[in-house]
């Protein structure tokens, strides 16, 4: 049985994390465990400031007076009435009386996840853990998160104040958030929602602008009122639309009466309201509202297009981000790129700066974006908000041939930082920052329809759902990877232009005899028959995603470390790569040359979608596996073999579809078809399993492995060793449990203290040299082990150090769940040997745990202290 957290102790995750949290760019809170406050936060927040036309509303005062008596409101109202303004307004205006604000754009299930996910790792850097079972149901996700911050389950965390925005809530999500998300004296809470079915006592319907505020803003429009009023009445009262009708109307200088027939086209409004109902939400009173934004946005396209060709090129992608959080250094790439592709110059990156910037500043003037925090996402700079209204403008806006260029020139920008290899955490949370743009182009992907994408289109954004179904498996939405994942697959066929039941026909047909049942064979036909038809495919891939790649900090370190006297040349920023800097990382073999890639990119890219989707196995209860997961495990394994047989190069997958993979399968209670293995079978499986990765643990002496043309692991990787160690440790611990034979327990016994020393070694030096990201996993099988092998004193020594690295600050997040258990462990020991003085001290960490720790633990801690009772002189 899989745990239901995913693979069991000693079974590893693909992350390998190796520094520290603190080092992740975003932890700055301070937390004593044992005190009686989880930190001190001082206003943490990703709420951007306010439009440049924003001004102090009746709607904005019956908000603050509405907060003021309830603490809690939701803002109905059409789109584009000021809703989320006038909530970032009362975090600006009240911020004072918080210590954290944060926005989660929730307008579907997709949207209000990805947003969870970034305000999970704000709380992770303020100390605060939510720990999520597989496959929690938003609505119950809610819920844990309000129990942590709220302080109804440890009673600490009341003392921090939070404001929470639900931005732009739909029907989708609106029964989770209301149900899940009450107020309460530590949390505020405001709901932006197009949805009238939201009315009850906290929900205040916003007017707009009324008719004096309209003739304020307009006041500089010489006009009369009368015509101004006309105006208010055609914009439906709506702040956005007034705000981009008046700036029209200046900029052409034709009056209002000339700019509204001008822009009252019915046959467009149609349109729009067709293709983009999800957008607009409830109906408008009239068409105009929609074509301002419109005849807005053509009017900047057409300003920037004689200006500069390529800015105009990244305010049409704008269109087709998700519209908050835009990073600016995407911007810039694609900016860069659009400007490489039409005159095959290179823009330095003091004038990329320097032109994002006037974009930016063109898009305030019209109150298009607003700016996020300074300082709020670290290194990475800057990032924008925008509305919806604004997206939709500029997708009606321009030419609709471009829509395809444009989509593919984001696809390849986003791939070069949207990666699948999350080795640090600082690189992580730019992933989870990333995830709701790449989910968002993807539905205008498939919007698309398959004949109007290009085959690069279409690798691209089978990498897009491998990467985001390996990170939603991080998460934990295990259901969500799959579907992603399966995404994947079903696409990879698709490229092939086969279908995947008449291709496993055609396979099975051609075998004979006994290798008809063969599963290692079947799996070889078929990897050869994939690396065949992906022949000459990936050439212009590998120099659109391949040469002009970006590195994370591990990579940067690994080569820096790999060749120390050489002079490298230096990276662009963001550290990215171009052909000549690529083609000095391969004559220094830190990358593998182009033409090695264009055979190998396409048939690396399957074999990670069918890696990934295959581990789906270890994640599944028994009764809902398939072997159709086990067999794409094989079938990604075989084409990394071709590709190492053919090309003389391993690619890390070749690596882990044995070592997270099908080597699991040794220590598995059934085999892959469902079937209970009996206990001969099992002992069998378990000594092969100890002796195949004690193979797999040499490889790494004798071979460099390499993803996606890049040096990833070097000879000597001292993390895969430690993940080979903890493996063949926990198998030694599983064979104990079975072996009766005394002789070969006490092979095994030596066996395991072998890999135990060898391992300690390991971690003893990583600790030293602070990269490891946590060490408690090891020490955990570690110390299990020792306990079964009856020697008490090593199993009490490592359940100490577990615990150490569970609770300890500076050791990363307190990990609450490992802690309580080994609590638990230590005072079971602890009967065994005079360490009486030690439960001493364990007993009040156990206390401890009941005060301050997560509340599923205070069911562990009182069994601990039924322990003590028991056990106590």
């Amino acid at each position: 049985m899989a745990s239901p957290t995913g693979p069991r102790e000693g079974q590893c995750s693909d992350v390998e994390h190796q520094i520290p949290v603190s080092e992740s760019g975003t932890t700055d809170i301070n937390l004593d465990v044992h005190s009686d406050y989880a930190g001190t936060v001082s206003n943490t927040s990703n709420i951007t400031g306010n439009a440049s036309a924003f001004m102090h509303t009746d709607d904005l005062q019956r908000c603050l007076d509405h907060m003021t008596r309830l603490n809690c409101v939701i803002l109905t109202g059409m789109s584009g009435i000021g809703k989320t303004e006038i909530a970032k307004k009362y975090w600006h205006t009240k911020k004072s009386n918080y210590d954290v604000g944060w926005l989660i754009p929730s307008k579907s299930n997709k949207e209000l996840r990805t947003s969870i996910f970034q305000f999970l790792e704000k709380l992770d850097a303020i100390r605060i853990k939510i720990d999520l079972t597989k496959d929690m149901e938003l609505p119950k996700v809610l819920e844990k998160i309000h129990l942590e911050i709220s302080g109804t389950s440890t009673g600490i965390n009341s003392k921090i104040k939070y404001l929470l925005i639900f931005d732009d809530v739909r029907e989708e999500t609106h029964q989770a958030i209301v149900e899940g998300f009450p107020s309460r004296p530590n949390i505020a809470v405001i709901i932006t929602t197009q949805q009238s079915l939201l009315s009850n006592k906290y929900s205040l319907e916003l007017k707009g602008f009324t008719e004096e505020e309209a003739l304020k803003m307009l006041h500089d429009i010489n006009d009369s009122d009368e015509l101004k009023h006309s105006l208010w009445e055609a914009m439906s009262h709506l702040p956005s639309a007034l705000v981009c009708a008046g700036y029209d109307i200046k900029k052409i200088q034709r009056g209002i009466r000339h700019y509204i027939k001008g822009i009252q086209d019915k046959d467009q409004y149609k349109s729009i309201e067709k293709r983009d109902l999800q957008i607009l939400g409830i109906s408008y009173d009239g068409k105009t509202p929609i074509e301002a934004h419109v005849s807005n946005a053509k009017t900047m396209l057409d300003e920037l297009k004689e200006e500069n060709e390529s800015l105009c090129f990244v305010l049409k992608t704008i269109g087709f981000f998700n519209s908050k959080d835009i990073p600016e250094f995407i911007l810039r790439d694609i900016l860069r790129q659009r400007n490489i592709d039409n005159t095959g110059i290179v823009i330095e990156d003091e004038k990329l700066d320097y032109l994002i910037d006037q974009l930016v500043t063109k898009m305030q003037a019209r109150s298009y974006v607003t700016l996020s925090p300074n300082g709020n996402h670290g290194d990475d700079g800057r990032f924008v908000d925008t509305h919806d209204l604004v997206q939709l403008g500029i997708r009606y806006a321009m030419e609709e041939k471009d829509e395809k260029p444009i989509l593919e020139t984001l696809m390849r920008v986003l791939l070069r930082y949207f990666a699948k290899d999350t080795r640090y955490m600082k690189f992580f949370s730019r992933i989870t920052r990333l995830m709701p743009h790449v989910e968002t182009v993807l539905d205008h992907f498939e919007k698309l329809g398959v004949m109007d994408v290009t085959f690069d289109m279409k690798v691209m954004a089978i990498a897009m759902n491998d990467i985001l179904g390996y990170s939603y498996t991080q998460k934990n939405f295990i259901d969500v990877a799959e579907e992603k994942l399966t995404k994947s697959v079903d696409m990879l066929y698709k490229v092939l232009n086969i279908e995947e039941q008449d291709l496993d026909r055609h396979i099975k047909g051609g075998l004979q005899g006994k290798d008809r049942d063969d599963v290692e064979k079947f799996a070889q036909e078929k990897a050869k028959f994939i690396f065949s038809k992906l022949k000459g495919l990936g050439d212009i891939l590998v120099d659109k995603l391949v040469l002009n790649t970006v590195l994370n900090t591990a990579d940067v370190n690994l080569i820096e470390s790999k060749l120390p006297k050489v002079k490298l040349p230096k990276l662009l920023s963001q550290n990215r790569t171009d052909r000549k800097i690529y083609d000095t990382l391969v004559d220094n073999e830190l990358a593998i040359s182009e033409e090695i890639m264009k055979t190998i990119y396409l048939p690396e890219l399957f074999a990670s979608v069918l890696y990934s989707h295959g581990r789906m196995y270890f994640y599944k209860s028994t009764k809902d596996r398939t072997n159709t997961f086990i067999s794409n495990l094989r079938v990604a394994s075989a084409l990394c073999e071709i590709i190492q047989k053919k090309m003389k190069c391993v690619v890390l997958h070749r690596i882990l579809t044995q070592r997270n993979g099908l080597m699991y399968l040794y220590s598995e209670k059934t085999d892959e078809f469902g079937e209970e293995k009996d206990g001969n079978k099992i002992l069998e499986d378990l000594y092969k399993g100890k002796s195949e990765y004690e193979k797999l643990r040499r490889r790494t002496d004798e071979e460099d492995w390499y993803q996606y043309g890049i040096l990833k692991v070097t000879q000597g990787d001292s993390f895969h060793k430690c993940k080979c160690l903890e493996k063949i440790i926990y198998i030694c611990t599983e064979i104990l449990k079975l072996e009766t034979s005394l002789q070969k327990r006490e092979g095994v016994v030596e066996e395991g203290r072998d890999a135990t020393r060898e391992l300690m070694d390991v971690l003893d030096h990583q600790e030293k040299e602070s990269k490891l990201h946590k060490a408690s996993n090891f020490y955990s099988v570690t110390a299990k082990f020792y306990d079964e092998a009856k020697c008490w004193d090593e199993a009490f020594n490592y359940y100490t150090k577990t615990i150490d690295r569970c609770k300890h600050p500076d050791r990363g997040n307190i990990e609450w769940k490992k802690y309580g258990e080994c609590c638990l462990s230590v005072m079971r020991v602890a009967r065994n040997v005079d360490k009486k003085e030690k439960i001493v001290k364990e007993f009040f960490d156990a206390v401890n745990t009941i005060r301050h720790g997560h509340i599923v633990f205070r069911r562990c801690a009182r069994k601990v202290f039924a322990v003590w009772i028991c056990t106590s002189p």
